[in-house]
């Protein structure tokens, strides 16, 4: 029997998380339309045991999914895989759902038939205890019928993966899969299934429950220098997908901005490492293998700057930039 949602948890060492977080799931009224697949990817913790448990205590909601290390966008690409719900989201491990409009949003997923449905969500700022709304849709009428383009028309800019809530069929139909073993997958996830979106509407509660340390924190900046060739593969990725020319009009377009922004983080990553020549380095190895479409708007006077130099102040921008170490690079 179909459901009518299947939740997907990418779960990774998450046995501190998920006596927490299964619950806000488990709490709906709706448990006779929920699939929950807890996908533990090749946790270390006691996150198989508890998954499997949570599967025990409620056999026709709970499904667990042991696999090999993978990355988060292996998880996903299994929750594809085994989806039986009519719509599809992820909710991570380490975050989780107000129920209650959890709950309204089934209610609302019930009477309508949109590719997509979107909501905004709330960051919870665990260390100082305060919360803040996200809401990417300004402008939006809630629950009007737009098609894809209209709501991009609307918001200019590419959506958050928390805000989504999507067909199962989009996804599996179209062999969406996102790439593994790196960070960074979120934009894929976003990216990918836009060309076969045709109508959306906006539920305007905030449903996700988004994890985050203190109010102020922007992502680790030593997270992104660590793992900036991940960053970089997405780049590629996705330049390659925009390359293809599924994307029309102002998906491209949308699409299009978002590489650009990742491509000035990228950028800024190469002028914040500790070693000037490897910076240097890397940064000319990345901007010779970017497509032409790409380097021919510059997306910040930062990137236009070194570009017209020839990447001869590479050396003074760096040292500017050690100011900013700690301001949000994204």
């Amino acid at each position: 029997m179909e459901k009518l949602l299947t939740v997907v948890m990418p779960s990774y060492n998450a046995a501190g998380y998920l006596p927490e977080t299964v619950p806000t799931i488990l709490a709906s009224r709706h448990l006779d339309q929920i699939e929950l697949l807890i996908v533990n990817d090749g946790s270390k913790d006691e996150t198989s045991t508890i998954g499997h448990q949570f599967a025990a205590d409620y056999p026709q909601v709970v499904r667990v999914i042991d696999k090999e290390n993978g990355g988060h966008g292996s998880t996903v690409n299994a929750g594809i895989e085994a989806a039986r719900g009519k719509y599809f989201k992820v909710v991570d491990a380490d975050d989780w759902v107000d129920t209650q409009a959890f709950d309204a949003l089934l209610d609302y997923l019930e009477g309508v038939d949109d590719d997509l449905v979107v909501s905004p969500y709330t960051k919870v700022y665990v260390d100082s205890n305060q919360e803040e709304l996200h809401d990417e849709f300004q402008g939006v009428t809630p629950e009007h019928h737009y098609t894809f383009d209209e709501l991009l028309n609307i918001t200019q800019h590419t959506l958050g993966m928390h805000t989504m809530t999507i067909k199962s069929s989009i996804l599996r139909d179209n062999a969406v899969r996102l790439g593994e073993k790196m960070f960074y997958v979120d934009m894929e996830y976003i990216t990918y299934p836009m060309p076969y979106i045709e109508t959306v509407s906006l539920f305007d509660a905030p449903i996700y429950r988004y994890r985050l340390g203190s109010v102020g924190q922007s992502v680790s900046l030593e997270s992104y220098l660590k793992n900036r060739v991940m960053h970089q593969n997405v780049i590629y990725r996705l330049v390659s997908f925009y390359q293809t020319g599924k994307l029309k009009g102002i998906r491209a377009q949308v699409v299009k901005a978002q590489i650009q922004r990742m491509i000035n983080l990228q950028v800024r990553l190469y002028l914040m490492l500790p070693d000037t020549r490897q910076g240097k380095k890397e940064l000319l190895a990345f901007e010779a293998t970017l497509a032409p479409d790409f380097k021919r708007e510059a997306p910040s006077k930062l990137v236009y700057v070194l570009r017209l130099s020839h990447y001869r102040l590479f050396g003074l921008l760096r040292h500017y930039l050690k100011r900013f170490k700690n301001t949000r690079t994204n």
